[in-house]
């Protein structure tokens, strides 16, 4: 070819050769129609080609994490021969198989395979057959922050873990169970709780629960507030001391010191009711020493982040929307097996699907 230009009309349009390189100029769109049919072919049938081999490749990978998930649940064989025996199971299968080719998400493949493993173990035409089967299609279609939100409000509500006689206990079970549910808390809106709405995960209430409720409740101990021997002689009740009309509701902590052997305000008062042998005077005085010697319970979150500021994430993520949900049994399926996924925590999903 020569180096000059040469150019030559074709269906109205110009196309020009230089020094090796072709540049068509458009003079009118019908003209330029075939080139561009021509590119789209060239690009679809490549990416054709690349979209398979992912495919391939995450088929691959959800086959090994269902095969993984099966071990870890000591699946038997003759189990999983019987659940692939049945259309409904083979329908599952092929859709949380379809739902990771699609997104290639690495939380998503954890949950479908649990998910699976999960369905395989549980017995067909049973409410935790229908919630599994309905989580499986379902999680999919939710992103990853929508997953810490049913997860974070699964821990919050559902589950409560031993070990926080101390603030310092509380702070480590929140840094090992609810702060890696928080990393994407600055980009959760109100479209994300719509979303979870819209697929059935949970549903929106007008009454939010404040997180210092959930805390003082939940893990009443943490916010104990310990006080001396020499109270006891201040308060006496018809003669006799408060330790001596109760004895079993308190604990020694150490030199000279108290608290409460309750884990919660609820076990406490459980304590106090099952003796019927005491008046409901002493009842009152009792219970309202145990609240004077607690935390205030409106303040004992401010209280626990103020001495904790590294938990302020699980604060700022509770009052963006995870405190006006309540999950449905969809919610608290993909919740809990993203909890268990993200945490160290063990969770036996048959406990709260059935």
């Amino acid at each position: 070819m020569s180096n000059k230009s040469e150019i030559e009309n074709n269906n109205g349009v110009a196309v020009t050769e230089n020094a090796g390189t072709i540049n068509v100029g458009l003079l009118t769109l019908e003209g330029l129609r075939p080139y561009i049919e021509e590119v789209v072919r060239c690009e679809l049938e490549k990416y054709k080609n690349k979209a398979l081999e992912t495919a391939l490749e995450r088929d691959g990978e959800f086959v090994v994490s269902v095969f993984n998930k099966l071990n870890q649940l000591d699946t038997k064989i003759e189990k999983v021969q019987e659940a692939l025996s049945s259309p409904s199971m083979q329908f599952d299968l092929v859709e949380a198989e379809k739902g990771y080719i699609k997104t290639g998400s690495v939380s998503l493949l954890d949950i479908l395979g649990e998910l699976i493993a999960e369905r395989v173990n549980c017995k067909e035409a049973t409410i935790g057959q229908i919630v599994l089967s309905e989580a499986i299609k379902t999680a999919p279609i939710l992103l990853d922050k929508q997953l810490d939100i049913l997860a974070l409000r699964f821990f919050m509500g559902h589950v409560g873990v031993s070990g926080a006689r101390f603030l310092s206990g509380l702070h480590q079970i929140l840094v090992l169970f609810a702060l890696p549910l928080c990393q994407n808390v600055s980009s959760i809106n109100d479209l994300d709780l719509g979303h979870l709405d819209f697929t059935r995960c949970s549903i929106k209430s007008v009454m939010s629960n404040p997180l210092c409720d959930v805390l003082w409740n939940k893990y009443t101990s943490a916010f104990y507030i310990p006080f001396s021997s020499n109270l006891f002689k201040m308060e006496q009740i018809n003669g006799k001391s408060l330790y001596e009309w109760f004895p079993e509701v308190f604990a020694f902590d150490g030199s000279d010191t108290f608290t409460f052997k309750a884990n919660s305000y609820s076990e406490f008062l459980k304590q106090v009711n099952a003796r019927t042998d005491i008046t409901e005077p002493v009842k009152n005085r009792i219970i309202s020493f145990y609240k004077e010697h607690c935390v205030e319970q409106k303040k004992a979150a401010e209280h626990l982040i103020d001495k904790y500021p590294d938990l302020k994430p699980i604060s700022d993520m509770w009052n963006k929307g995870a405190s006006s949900i309540s999950l449905s049994s969809i919610g608290i399926a993909i919740g809990a097996i993203h909890l268990k996924n993200k945490t160290p925590l063990k969770i036996d999903l048959s406990d709260w699907i059935h």
